[in-house]
């Protein structure tokens, strides 16, 4: 809602302090005065102060329960709200997990991927693609030890337990007594095995492990016994406070102990787990639902309002394609505010852009800063797609097509047929040195494919290495496209991948697709300017490999193994991420500017 305003004037300032376009120094102390005489009243609307009938300063007037006054030279009754001094930041929603919040109220097994609905957007991957099904509210992750299913969650740094007060809480169903851990970054290799680990006991408690410092030792607290069920839900939660480690099961303490420590924060990347420590051990066998992570301790009475929230009903995804309770930012016709998935004012969300019947609408115009490789299939016939970048020596495309079958020409345009190396030929230094060097990238496609059953994913352009390789991967997985893309924190595959929404992949139309990767880990994907998928998966790209090259429909070094059939009519790749607006000028433009 923002700070409460006052109506005064067709001038605005940003608070009290900065208030000095307008006002005389005497006008001045009377507005203090009218800030300190004016109240709300039972029909204050979020944006005024409204004030009873002669409580405004002299030289003011109260019109409509409203002190307004005459400005000098800016003439009588003007409206222009001043904004009072900015107030404390709201508490964070018991309810959520004010850093990462799995709901698993989705449907995208075929993809492996944990939505984060919480502010980090730091999406985990599944094990396995079938592990989501009926949970606590709605979907849960179904967990088998034998099968190793878990979630797998990058160690980006405001999960530290050492820096911040956590909560860690989820509702739980235990297929058994057994040692099992909920969440855990435990490695048994190190010195220092974990930052934190959640676990359960055979005996039925709750554990939590974590180190008194960088040269002190793992420290381990348990719950007393038997205070968890077996073969039905709970809610299980462990707070801690830096002072002292609460255990509760349902919202009510089952046991506590001090714990003032401050853990060290591993050396390189720890992976955190959902299911199971490090390494398969302690596998959890049964059912996770609306696991929450927040670095505050959270009260009894938070637990509670936690435990009885039903986000099957009201979260909504921002950029994933569907219109969820609550949120309205992936329909066809709403100009959003991103970060609350909220229709916003004209204009307010769209940038430097305008919303017009509801959308954003950019100028028609190509982004060229960052350009770094550019296709545009205009040679009609040959085997070179030539680079038109301008940026560095060119990296043209070399197609090697011994039968003559696997491609054919158009205008503007290149078919791709059947399995066909079209690659550089050599590395694509200029493509991983500017991207290494900045830490973000942006691939751009314009694109028809020929069906919706090619997966794997199929390759579109890609800089990669045989099936499960690659530096980036802009592919089609049946009617959806996906973007997998290796980092610091990323694994080697890519994953877990970007991804659009099932029905995305259109045959009888071109479709712009954009993926892009902010230096701050941010990750988005569009489909025809809209966005589809935001995560945030951080890490730069020193662990690129320099030696593999750029290749569009395949494999440079498999060919046949992940063919993708269809028609390309523009292919570019920048050195940064292209902002929302810019990414909505490219569509406008067009495939053939």
């Amino acid at each position: 809602m923002g700070a409460p305003r006052i109506v005064l004037g067709r001038y605005t300032a940003s608070s009290v302090a900065t208030f000095r376009t307008v006002f005389t120094a005497a006008s001045a102390l009377s507005l203090m005065a009218l800030l300190a005489s004016c109240s709300i009243d039972s029909s204050y609307d979020g944006t005024r102060y409204r004030c009873p009938d002669g409580e405004c300063p002299t030289g003011y007037f109260c019109v409509a329960g409203e002190c307004r006054t005459e400005l000098p030279d800016a003439g009588p009754m003007v409206d222009a709200p001043v904004d009072l001094p900015d107030a404390e930041p709201p508490p964070p929603d018991p309810t959520l997990g004010n850093l990462v919040f799995y709901s698993f109220d989705h449907d995208d097994n075929e993809v492996s991927v944990a939505r984060d609905l919480g502010p980090l957007r730091l999406d985990g991957e599944l094990s396995s693609g079938n592990a989501i099904r009926e949970g606590r509210y709605g979907n849960g992750l179904h967990l088998d030890a034998v099968e190793g299913h878990h979630v797998k969650i990058a160690d980006v740094a405001q999960l530290y337990p050492g820096a911040q007060p956590i909560t860690v809480e989820a509702w739980v169903l235990r297929g058994e007594s057994a040692g099992q851990a909920l969440f855990s970054d435990y490695n048994n290799g190190p010195s220092l095995p974990a930052e934190l680990s959640i676990e359960f006991t055979s005996d039925d408690a709750i554990r939590l492990i974590t180190n008194s410092g960088c040269t002190g030792a793992e420290v381990s607290i348990n719950s007393p016994n038997d205070v968890l069920p077996v073969g039905v839900f709970a809610h299980v939660a462990v707070t801690w406070d830096r002072e002292v480690a609460r255990f509760y099961v349902d919202a009510q303490e089952v046991g506590s102990s001090p714990l003032a420590v401050t853990p060290c924060r591993s050396e390189g990347q720890r992976d955190w787990f959902l299911g199971r420590r490090n390494g398969q051990a302690l596998a959890l066998t049964g059912v996770i639902d609306e696991f929450k992570l927040s670095n505050y301790a959270k009260s009894p009475e938070q637990l509670a309002e936690s435990r009885d929230y039903n986000s099957s009903l009201v979260s909504g995804y921002c950029g994933n394609g569907l219109i969820e309770p609550g949120e309205v930012c992936d329909g066809d016709d709403a100009c959003c505010e991103r970060e609350t998935c909220t229709r916003a004012a004209d204009d307010s969300a769209c940038g430097d852009s305008v919303c017009q019947s509801g959308v954003c609408v950019a100028p028609a115009e190509r982004a060229s800063e960052g350009l770094i490789a550019q296709y545009v299939f205009d040679e009609g016939a040959g085997t070179v797609v030539a680079d038109s970048s301008g940026f560095g020596a060119p990296l043209d495309l070399s197609i090697i097509d011994e039968l003559g079958t696997a491609v054919a020409w158009g205008e503007g345009s290149l078919s791709i047929l059947a399995g066909v190396e079209i690659s550089g030929g050599e590395a694509p230094n200029k493509i991983s040195e500017a991207c290494v060097a900045s830490s973000e990238l942006t691939v751009e496609a314009w694109l028809a494919p020929a069906n919706t059953s090619q997966d794997g994913p199929a390759r579109i352009v890609t800089i990669s290495s045989g099936l499960s390789e690659r530096n980036f991967t802009l592919g089609q997985e049946d009617d959806f496209y996906v973007m997998r893309l290796a980092s610091e924190l990323a694994d080697g595959n890519g994953q877990p991948p970007l991804y659009s929404v099932k029905g995305d992949v259109r045959t009888d139309e071109l479709t712009h697709l954009v993926a892009t990767s902010a230096k701050d880990g941010t990750r988005r994907l569009y489909v025809d300017g809209v966005l589809r998928h935001v995560s945030h998966y951080g890490g730069d790209f020193s662990d690129w490999n320099t030696s593999w090259q750029l290749a569009i429909g395949d494999e440079f070094d498999n060919i046949g193994a992940r063919t993708w059939r269809g028609e390309l009519h523009h292919v570019a790749i920048y050195s940064r991420a292209l902002s929302e607006r810019e990414v909505a000028g490219n569509f406008f433009a067009g495939a053939n500017p």
